[in-house]
């Protein structure tokens, strides 16, 4: 008989293979061994056949520092109200010759920032800045064309 296990041939009777120590309940003579057919590979059906797909990589979320965009945020909105205010008391007289510029400069940093957050974040965050920084822009334009006028203006009645 032969142990089904490591395939010790050992002569009947035995209830332990001597070579590996496996059990022998159900020993097959040798001779039904051999009468037994070979194990068939197993064969997929045609109609079930895998077909390779190509790997596709799951979307990556993007990774920002929080602290860093909340800053920006944070920059962009103080940018765009001392923009608006700028220009708000640079209407009163000559403080327009020196705030206007300032207001136009603060805006157009309030605006990067804003529009850098905005790119990085995808939500509404930075939106608030990004109108504040476009409002104070417009504004410090007009009274800078105002002033520009107005000295214009008083420089042709000498």
């Amino acid at each position: 008989m032969f142990c089904e296990k490591c395939g010790y041939n050992f002569p009947e009777g035995v209830q332990f293979c001597p070579s590996c120590g496996h059990p022998v309940k159900a020993a097959v003579p040798y001779q039904d061994r051999q009468a037994q057919p070979q194990a068939l590979s197993y064969q997929v059906p045609a109609q079930q056949q895998y077909q390779a797909q190509p790997y596709q990589m799951p979307p990556q979320q993007q990774y920002y520092d929080t602290r860093k965009i909340d800053n920006l945020d944070t920059a962009s909105f103080v940018l765009g109200i001392s923009s608006i205010l700028a220009s708000a008391i640079g209407l009163v007289g000559f403080l327009a010759v020196l705030l206007a510029p300032f207001a136009i400069a603060a805006s157009i940093v309030g605006l990067v920032f804003a529009i850098k957050v905005r790119k990085t974040t995808n939500r509404q965050k930075g939106l608030a800045g990004l109108i504040l920084n476009i409002i104070g822009l417009v504004c410090a334009a007009l009274v800078l064309m105002s002033c520009v006028a107005c000295l214009y203006v008083c420089g042709s009645m000498r």
